[in-house]
């Protein structure tokens, strides 16, 4: 009886369903868009990635022919870095865990003992205790 009187409260149900319908459409097309930028996104780290390698074999490679020609700041910072720790390795004892100086066998000092090694004095102003 109500739909007879009110013949337009049909058409809203089926208004409904076309909105929910537009709604997943533009759902998958947000998703669809999502993967694409990821996957861009992903080659484009990788190409990066293979460049910095290339790069740095590069200036590995100029450091080699010519040690005395003038070189970027990150390409000494690398030789340097290099050498520092192949001198590491070769005058410093290796621990047991096969690695230098680990945590295990060389814990760090814990904090209280570490900054809080005085004791503590008197308060200012107040009268010293002698024992």
């Amino acid at each position: 009886m109500m739909e007879l009187m009110h013949p337009a409260a049909a058409p809203k149900a089926q208004h409904k369903d076309k909105l929910a319908e537009t709604k997943k459409q533009e759902a998958a097309v947000h998703d669809a868009l999502k993967a694409q930028q990821k996957e861009a996104k992903a080659t484009k780290e990788q190409k990066r990635h293979e460049e910095s390698h290339t790069f740095k074999e590069e200036r590995e490679y100029n450091l080699e022919l010519d040690p005395e020609g003038k070189h970027s700041k990150r390409a000494v910072k690398e030789q340097r870095e290099l050498l520092k720790h192949a001198e590491k390795a070769a005058t410093g004892a290796m621990c047991q865990h096969g690695v230098q100086r680990c945590k295990i066998c060389f814990p760090h000092a814990s904090e209280r003992t570490k900054h809080h090694e005085h004791e503590r004095g008197p308060a200012r102003g107040a009268d010293e205790v002698v024992e």
